[in-house]
């Protein structure tokens, strides 16, 4: 049960990365249940523990994506800015060639998503490129800050990818932090992770009239609530 419960929490923590969850979209407890082909229990765990990581949130025997404001957006982007590049520089040392190699075989699938338009496949593809350098720095009070970071992001990464469409993705900071890595430049890849979360937040920050609205109450139907509701069965 403990390998279920993990493996549950770590598909619903991938589908909160990627947006996979739908502004608006009402599911049920039950329904992730026949989803995920589980019981019940498995999914209230997972849930239980995506709400204290704040990636979800609970109130009135509702669990919902928290809807996002431009004060709580811009706090996410100065926590990776603050953490992510520092993890990077950390992880040098640990990357190894064939370590290397899966990476620049990530930044492929992530020029591909981009060229086919597939807004979830940029997403989790952006996510996995970052979290193969970050996460060999070895820190295990970091990464995960990083991660619940990555998660409440990604809900509202995908509104906004979804307007502006991929064609405004592409750019060469992952191309810069492949460079650097090979030829061993810590500096340099710190820069280019930090070029890299810039660049992002021009895009997530590109227009405020919809991050005011994403913050509407859910009853007027904002938009990147989705709201789960807790089963009594």
């Amino acid at each position: 049960m403990p390998k279920l419960n993990e493996q549950v929490y770590r598909n619903l923590r991938q589908a909160l990365i990627c947006g996979r969850w739908t502004p608006g979209r009402a599911v049920s407890l039950r329904s992730l249940a026949i989803e995920q082909a589980v019981s019940p229990m498995p999914i209230r765990d997972a849930v239980s523990r995506l709400v204290a990581e704040c990636a979800l949130e609970l109130k009135d025997r509702r669990i919902f994506v928290p809807a996002m404001s431009e004060q709580r957006l811009l706090d996410l982007i100065e926590l990776r800015l603050a953490i992510e590049p520092k993890l990077a520089g950390r992880a040098m040392a640990c990357i190894t060639q064939e370590k290397l190699q899966q990476i620049r075989q990530l930044n492929e699938l992530n020029n591909q998503s981009i060229q086919s338009g597939d807004i979830e496949g940029y997403i989790l593809s952006n996510y996995r490129f970052h979290r193969a350098i970050f996460g060999r720095s070895g820190s295990t009070a970091l990464v995960p800050i990083l991660e619940q970071v990555w998660m409440q992001l990604g809900p509202y990464a995908r509104i906004v990818y979804g307007r502006l469409g991929t064609a405004h993705l592409h750019d060469d900071k992952h191309e810069h932090a492949i460079a650097a890595l090979a030829r061993g430049d810590e500096a340099g890849l710190r820069a280019a992770i930090e070029a890299d979360i810039l660049d992002g937040r021009i895009l997530l920050m590109a227009k405020p009239l919809s991050l005011r609205e994403a913050a509407h109450d859910r009853g007027n139907g904002g938009e990147t609530d989705t709201v789960f509701f807790l089963d009594q069965t």
